[in-house]
């Protein structure tokens, strides 16, 4: 699968560089945020509108018809927002892309020698079929800030992102590499 989004990203946008290859993809997905108050929205404005057409006079309900048509409007927007946006972890960094266009990136060499801890926070949300799902923000080594958060993770996501900042030894060159790469970046040996 990985190899298929790989070609479609390649294909469509070409912001891969000579010798990326996609690791890991994934849709941002829906806020919880956007669901709730969408749910509010959609549901609670139109029962808010005919009982104010019941009690008061038409001046004091044409504003909360244009409020309610904007708060759908932002709702529609935030949603929208998050289907478009994709995730891609490559072995050279970390793409966020919305439309086709590089949203923001982060070298993954800013992470190597540097411990795990430093730079990952993970945390189990909830469970779906009794597996866990997850959060996961990663940090920038050099000024400790946020870089991205990943929700809704599952389990083979969160492995892959924990491999951040990990080398593995080549066992044909013993050269290092990063260890989600599949292949040697010297030799071209697999990993």
């Amino acid at each position: 699968m990985a190899l298929e989004v790989s070609m479609h990203f390649i294909s469509t946008n070409e912001v891969l560089e000579p010798e990326e290859k996609v690791v890991w993809a994934r849709n941002k997905g829906t806020n919880f945020w956007v669901v709730f108050f969408g749910f509010i929205v959609i549901i609670g404005s139109p029962l808010l509108i005919f009982n104010a057409l019941q009690y008061v006079d038409l001046t004091f309900v044409a504003p909360l018809i244009i409020l309610s048509m904007i708060g759908v409007f932002l709702i529609l927007r935030e949603f929208l927002r998050g289907k478009l946006t994709k995730y891609y972890l490559t072995n050279k960094r970390i793409i966020e892309v919305r439309k086709g266009r590089i949203i923001q990136e982060f070298s993954l060499g800013r992470f190597k020698g540097n411990p795990l801890n430093q730079f990952f926070e993970k945390r189990v949300t909830h469970r779906v079929n009794q597996q866990p799902i997850y959060t996961i923000r990663i940090y920038d080594p050099k000024s400790g800030n946020a870089l991205i958060d990943f929700k809704g993770l599952d389990g083979t996501s969160a492995m892959a992102l924990e491999k951040i900042g990990q080398t593995i030894r080549c066992s044909y060159c013993d050269s290092k590499n990063t260890a989600i790469s599949t292949q040697c970046y010297y030799c071209g040996g697999p990993l």
